[in-house]
């Protein structure tokens, strides 16, 4: 995402690439004004490019763009009548769950069955659905977290009984 609005006029853009891989957006200059670019991948930026052969194309990432005469709220309001516009249906949007995630503010990638436990108990007794085990539930006990992720396998240590 991104944003130019000129702060004189109010006249600006609000723009988000819908699009989770390779893409990159430009702002210029040209003789009368500015220009915006949004791209999906290059070969420059991202070493990706396709040869299309006769009668083959290709889509590049969705933009949405929204275009203000009345500054940055504006702009931002108008992008959120279009997210919502565009917005599939999903039970979730009609009673979201109520996650618990033990890393922030908790154990920070040290969980045990010990120190799990009484969350988990607390985290439902306040309504919580859910309860995410996020980091350090696959490495030993005194093993860096960060050190081991890629290996998913369950902590001995952390977890003698097991965990499913």
């Amino acid at each position: 995402m991104g944003a130019l609005i000129n702060r004189l006029t109010g006249h600006g853009w609000l723009w988000q690439i819908e699009h989770n891989g390779a893409w990159h957006w430009q702002i210029g200059e040209y003789r009368p004004g500015v220009y915006l670019a949004l791209l999906g991948p290059t070969n420059a930026e991202h070493q990706w490019q396709l040869t299309l052969q006769p009668g083959e194309w290709f889509e590049s990432v969705p933009v949405a763009i929204a275009v203000t005469a009345d500054g940055f709220d504006d702009a931002v309001a108008r992008l959120t009548r279009y997210r919502r516009a565009v917005r599939r249906p999903h039970p979730d949007h009609i009673k979201l769950p109520i996650v618990f995630n033990d890393y922030m503010n908790t154990l920070m990638g040290d969980p045990t069955t010990e120190r799990l436990l009484p969350l988990i108990d607390a985290a439902a007794g306040v309504g919580a659905e859910y309860f995410c085990i996020d980091a350090g539930w696959y490495a030993e006990i005194g093993e860096d977290w960060w050190s081991a992720v890629g290996a998913w396998g369950p902590s001995r240590s952390r977890f003698p009984g097991g965990i499913e």
